[in-house]
């Protein structure tokens, strides 16, 4: 199928259009210690047992719908570090999966991981990654096809210009490496994780690079498939105007092929040197069009993670700063949760005061009308000064 890359400016949403939101239950579940390590910055993943799991910089954890955390895995020598961006994924027998961005200390001549911990708590390496060609430092989780392979990026390394790859592993740790980025394709793959569809090709983002050069300097980022035979097309390449720029987050895919996503640049809010993000669509044929355009007002700014959606069509995620600006000194932000509903309307579901959290950057999780998730500081005055960050609900 051939793409037209295309924009149209229809449906952008603006502060005019923010309402308050409604029957919202807000709860901090935990504070993260320095000794738990903090920094979380992806989604949590519910486990068999419905507690939520995730990563830190430092370790494993769940944490029961009520807050009750128990560590599950410290990470230290060659096994890995800072596996915060990746979370974890479970298996049909309780196993975990998830990667770390590198070893203790990249004197190991490890640049990442990927890894399992078994229901008993035990962990065991699938992979180390060195570099080229295979890549390094992977910042993407790992999603399963119907098969029980799992798929993954690394934001570095490759056989091009050390742009990244795309990988698949097995559970027993078979590595194939299916693509290295070329600079027109786009570079740096992190935040999220891919989605597969049913004919088996790969969706993603790249967050710099591609054919448009941008304000920023590093190329604006694309959207693009893998398709099962290794070919890789660019769906869209973002020109870094009112249509976004560096996306980062995952993709979330509709029943007719349109995908979703945000951009953490563009969209032209002039509160931002380079634009306080979007939230766009992608139609089959190539069309983006920008649902919302942030303002880095009550709204937030920077949106880093990928969106979820309820069974009505509304979506739910959130911006890394922007909201209440006298949260901290410096005036950026602690971020904000959010509703983007089905006809358009955006809502603010919660203003984060560092107390409670700040710098929201790992995608949602949507469970029986209730969200949760993490943010990478706040909540305390650990982790140097700021906060190791918090698990968080919203109540719809």
């Amino acid at each position: 199928m051939k793409f037209r890359l295309g924009f149209t400016a229809l449906a952008i949403a603006t502060l005019a259009g923010i309402s308050a939101a409604s029957a919202i239950g807000f709860r901090t579940l935990h504070v993260f210690t320095d000794k738990q390590g903090g920094f979380t910055s992806a989604a949590l993943a519910l486990g068999p047992n419905g507690n939520l799991y995730g990563v830190t910089e430092a370790t494993v954890f769940s944490v029961a719908p009520k807050g009750k955390f128990q560590l599950i895995h410290r990470f230290g020598n060659l096994d890995g570090v800072d596996g915060e961006w990746s979370g974890v994924v479970f298996d049909s027998a309780g196993n975990m999966f998830g990667t770390t961005q590198s070893a203790h200390g990249f004197g190991s001549g490890v640049y990442g991981t990927v890894f399992e911990i078994d229901s008993t708590g035990q962990e065991t390496i699938l992979h180390q990654f060195t570099p080229a060609p295979n890549g390094s430092v992977p910042l993407q989780g790992l999603t399963f096809d119907s098969l029980g392979n799992l798929y993954g990026t690394t934001s570095k390394g490759g056989l091009a210009c050390h742009c990244g790859t795309v990988f698949r592993i097995t559970t027993a740790g078979d590595f194939t490496l299916l693509h290295s980025f070329a600079p027109t394709e786009g570079a740096l793959p992190w935040g999220g994780r891919l989605i597969i569809d049913h004919e088996g090709n790969l969706f993603g983002v790249t967050n710099q690079q591609g054919p448009n050069n941008c304000a920023t300097g590093i190329g604006c980022g694309t959207i693009y498939k893998l398709d099962t035979s290794g070919l890789l097309t660019v769906l869209y390449a973002f020109q870094g105007g009112n249509d976004g720029s560096q996306p980062q987050g995952s993709l979330l895919a509709d029943g007719s092929g349109n995908l979703y996503g945000t951009t953490f640049y563009g969209g032209g809010g002039s509160a931002c040197s380079f634009g306080c993000g979007t939230i766009y669509k992608l139609a089959p044929d190539g069309t983006e069009t920008v649902l919302y355009a942030f303002q880095d007002g009550s709204d937030g700014a920077f949106p880093e993670a990928g969106l979820v959606r309820d069974s009505a069509g509304n979506f739910y995620g959130v911006a890394f700063e922007g909201g209440d600006k006298l949260c901290r000194s410096g005036g950026n932000g602690c971020g904000t949760v959010f509703e983007l509903t089905a006809n358009g309307q955006f809502s603010v579901l919660h203003t984060f005061k560092a107390t409670d959290g700040a710098n929201p950057a790992g995608e949602l999780l949507l469970s029986k009308r209730t969200l949760f998730g993490t943010t990478a500081t706040g909540g305390g005055t650990g982790c140097g000064g700021n906060g190791c960050g918090t698990v968080f609900r919203v109540v719809l």
